[in-house]
């Protein structure tokens, strides 16, 4: 079969992506594509639903790719198990800052910025100081460090404001270099090309201590949505290129859609 060359458009993380799966099952026929998925998830068991989903959607983009450039009607792969159930995610008004006072210092830094920005996590470890505009009160994402490839600007919430002064003041005032830094003291790994999330475990430590379960740490940006952000103003802000792409954080509990209903006069 073999993948197609992804497009310019591609992020690196994607990018690479491409060169695993086609590493793996490049040489599978097209008819074959099934029992190549099989393949993939049988090397892979260790995969979430949401990482399989990930490395799923790339494959036929490849091969609808491949198959519109020959005219040939391209095959389908089957869902990725847990694809059907709909993940309501939700922290009460004591769970949120419970779990927030619960990550050890290193990584309760950066998990306020994208509890309160609606920050990606890997962008927010590779912040750098140049980027914290203290006199406009944003953060700069340049398009260099930001998954979308576009320079964009964040008004930074009060809270966030107040922790980057501190830790800015607590360094002696730093001109540039990284915002975060490892309990180790060191930058934390950038992930952009490889995936996976630094404070994975942190924040596993943190859900265990706060007594919270099934929450994600990407699902911060779903409490932004429960918090009255509609989903244009969070795809603005984190970055996505889509309304498709943060849909899926507008799950929400029928209490949230009957406040919202209520606001009509």
């Amino acid at each position: 079969m073999g993948l197609a060359k992804p497009p310019a458009t591609v992020s690196d993380q994607d990018a690479a992506k491409y060169a695993r799966i086609s590493d793996l099952i490049g040489r599978y026929t097209l008819g074959d594509l099934g029992p190549a998925w099989d393949l993939w998830n049988e090397r892979h068991p260790g995969h979430s639903p949401g990482t399989a989903r990930r490395y799923r959607a790339l494959i036929p983009a490849a091969v609808n790719a491949y198959c519109r450039s020959r005219k040939a009607p391209a095959p389908t792969l089957p869902l990725v198990e847990g694809d059907e159930v709909e993940r309501v995610v939700h922290l009460t008004d004591q769970e949120r800052p419970a779990l927030l006072r619960s990550y050890n210092p290193s990584a309760g830094c950066p998990a306020l910025v994208c509890a309160y920005q609606g920050s990606r996590v890997r962008e927010t470890l590779i912040l750098d100081w140049r980027n914290v505009i203290w006199r406009q009160e944003t953060i700069r994402l340049d398009w260099e460090t930001t998954k979308g490839k576009k320079t964009r600007s964040v008004p930074m919430h009060r809270k966030v404001a107040l922790m980057l002064w501190g830790v800015w003041c607590s360094r002696d005032k730093p001109s540039r270099g990284r915002v975060f830094l490892s309990s180790r003291g060191e930058p934390y790994a950038d992930t952009r090309d490889v995936g996976g999330n630094p404070l994975s475990k942190a924040h596993a430590t943190a859900c265990a201590r706060a007594e919270v379960t099934d929450f994600h740490f990407h699902d911060w940006a779903c409490q932004m949505v429960l918090s009255g952000t509609d989903l244009i103003s969070l795809m603005k802000i984190g970055g996505w290129s889509s309304l498709q792409m943060v849909q899926r954080y507008a799950t929400m509990r029928a209490d949230h859609h009957k406040e919202a209903i209520s606001r009509l006069l």
